[in-house]
């Protein structure tokens, strides 16, 4: 599991995604910077986490939020429109490590 927060406090929490879903999670983040944020619709249990960022994943108050995960204490990921870019950057120089790192576990 890879795990990231990108927020802190009350509604909050750490993103957590299987090792072998990270790289395809951090593709679909990489698409939304550079065509846009889908209609928000609704989720179900149990699904791979790039799907439920496909269903969760919205803008409001000038903050995108997605979670990685549905059910009950899943908390979403909020970071601010104008960070972005720099945010899925960084979680994306990550993929090549985590990838090698959790080959190494098995």
């Amino acid at each position: 599991m890879v795990g990231f927060a990108t927020n802190r406090g009350k509604g909050s929490g750490a993103q957590l995604i299987p090792t072998d879903q990270f790289a395809e999670v951090i593709g679909l983040l990489q698409s939304y910077v550079s065509d846009g944020l889908p209609e928000e619709f609704q989720g179900e249990d149990n699904l791979p986490c790039a799907e439920v960022i496909r269903r969760t994943i919205s803008v409001e108050d000038g903050l995108i939020s997605f979670r990685v995960r549905n059910g009950k204490g899943a908390k979403p990921a909020r970071i601010p429109v104008d960070s972005f870019a720099e945010v899925v950057e960084l979680l994306s120089g990550t993929v090549d490590s985590v990838e090698r790192a959790a080959k190494k576990l098995k």
